[in-house]
């Protein structure tokens, strides 16, 4: 009796053990169908439903545009292009490649345009393929500034960081304000800029062989650097 008791319970555990292997076989092959490689032509189906609908093509187009500024690896003028514009749509801004420029200006402009300043980013492409940054501008109505650390940020491909950078320029006006108060706002900030930089130029002349250090800590504004 205690012989076919164990005899049984050996097959019982035996085909237990089968049914389970069996289970994950059948589980595993399940997994493998669900992720075989789609075909080309099953992904552009796939693309198409997606782009059908408005909430995700929106999606799908600020993922693309966020995987275009990650993508590193040697540029050119259409490269460039393409993440510029991937920027300004990200950050929600208009993008625009000047066409009808001045012949004799080098190189091609490409715009981001805000509500309060346009960014111009001219880009010269040599006949051996190889790309320069001539110049980045933040226009601001009647006023021009050149911004060389835009330049080296291009330059190295940091776009994520250029990104950033646009962000913090929109950000100083909410979208809330009109556009009169915006104009006071940015003729108050560019003020506060130049009493900043007479007050800490008025310092250095006057201590004049004064190190770092001491006019961190004694200047009136302490170490200010234009922006």
């Amino acid at each position: 009796m205690g012989l076919d008791w164990e005899t049984k319970s050996s097959r019982m555990l035996d085909e237990e053990s089968s049914r389970e292997g069996e289970s994950s076989e059948e589980l595993m092959e399940m997994l493998r169908k669900k992720n075989e490689t789609k075909s080309f032509d099953d992904i552009i189906k796939l693309l198409h439903v997606v782009s059908s609908e408005q909430k995700a093509r929106i999606m799908l187009r600020s993922c693309m545009d966020k995987v275009l500024m990650n993508m590193g690896g040697s540029y050119n003028l259409r490269d460039v292009i393409d993440r510029l514009r991937s920027v300004a749509s990200v950050n929600g801004l208009r993008f625009n490649v000047v066409l009808d420029q001045d012949t004799s200006s080098p190189g091609t402009t490409c715009q981001i345009l805000a509500d309060m300043f346009t960014m111009e980013v001219t880009l010269d492409e040599s006949q051996f393929g190889g790309l320069s940054v001539l110049d980045v501008k933040i226009v601001y109505s009647d006023h021009v500034k050149s911004c060389p650390n835009m330049v080296q940020i291009i330059r190295e491909g940091k776009f994520l960081e250029l990104s950033k950078q646009l962000k913090g320029l929109t950000d100083i006006y909410p979208p809330s304000m009109d556009q009169t108060t915006r104009t006071r706002m940015y003729m108050a900030l560019q003020s506060l800029d130049m009493d900043l930089a007479k007050m800490s130029q008025v310092y250095r002349d006057s201590h004049g062989d004064s190190d770092t250090l001491h006019i961190i800590m004694n200047g009136y504004v302490g170490l200010l650097f234009p922006r």
